[in-house]
């Protein structure tokens, strides 16, 4: 009999990372994520700074500052010229209006916008092409952050959230099934204002089609309307669990193709 619990011992959250890993890599092959650190310097002074990671064929923009929206663009132009020959895209999302246009300004393209997940509006736009502009400032990029540099970063990143009302995960919840105290399966979440995001789900092989994804799920979701959050939100694809997702009643509110190549990636809601 499948015993299921509430914990939070990291044991359990590598078996389900490695039990999520082996199953993506049956389609995705050994991609591993990896990390970008770009600064812009003037005149001895940061006036730019963005960290970017790119997973699954695509850039995602992390932390970021910049004094004005030129020093934006180069920022993003170095981006471009270390991705642009092998990413499909840069991608964003934000619940941030000013800086959504901001980064439309330099080129992004508007995609969509996801009304109510959680507290918040969020904000998606795409780059797939970019046109240079000159410049005179001096480029830093590297794979391994600045520490100097990283510090300046950090307390911007900091300093914006907190003008913006941006609160990070608030809490986690790890739910893990057990067969006579054996790992097989596991869900992961985050918890935000508002909602709860799944960030892992995995399912042992020979569990699968057993109904334990399915009781995790609920489980999870009885989990943040306890905490009375408003809406349950996860990112899956083609090769994963889109159909799983419906019939648990998610619905699709963004959907970016190629990601990774080949197969489409999908964000999903439910609202509680």
């Amino acid at each position: 009999m499948i015993e299921y619990k509430y914990t939070d011992d990291t044991e359990y959250s590598q078996k389900i990372l490695h039990t999520l890993r082996s199953y993506n890599r049956t389609f995705t092959g050994g991609v591993e994520p990896e990390s970008l650190y770009i600064y812009v310097v003037r005149k001895d002074k940061l006036v730019g700074a963005l960290k970017v990671g790119y997973f699954w064929d695509w850039v995602s923009v992390g932390d970021v500052f910049y004094e004005d929206t030129d020093i934006l663009k180069t920022l993003m132009q170095e981006a471009w010229k270390y991705y642009g020959k092998k990413a499909i895209g840069i991608k964003l999302f934000t619940p941030v209006k000013s800086r959504y246009d901001d980064f439309v300004r330099v080129g992004f393209e508007p995609i969509t916008v996801v009304k109510n997940m959680g507290n918040s509006d969020y904000y998606y736009a795409d780059l797939h092409t970019f046109d240079y502009h000159e410049h005179n400032d001096h480029i830093i990029s590297d794979s391994e952050p600045i520490q100097t540099y990283q510090e300046i970063l950090e307390a911007e990143t900091k300093a914006f959230k907190a003008q913006h009302n941006i609160n990070g995960c608030q809490d986690t919840i790890q739910i893990v099934a057990l067969n006579q105290g054996e790992f097989v399966g596991g869900v992961q979440g985050e918890v935000y204002d508002g909602s709860l995001y799944i960030s892992r789900i995995a399912v042992l092989e020979t569990y699968r089609h057993k109904a334990v994804g399915k009781t995790l799920m609920l489980k999870a979701i009885d989990e943040a309307k306890r905490r009375d959050l408003s809406v349950v939100e996860l990112g899956t694809c083609d090769f994963q669990a889109k159909g799983f997702y419906d019939k648990l009643g998610f619905s699709v509110v963004h959907t970016r193709l190629d990601s990774p190549r080949g197969y489409n990636a999908y964000t999903m809601l439910k609202r509680l």
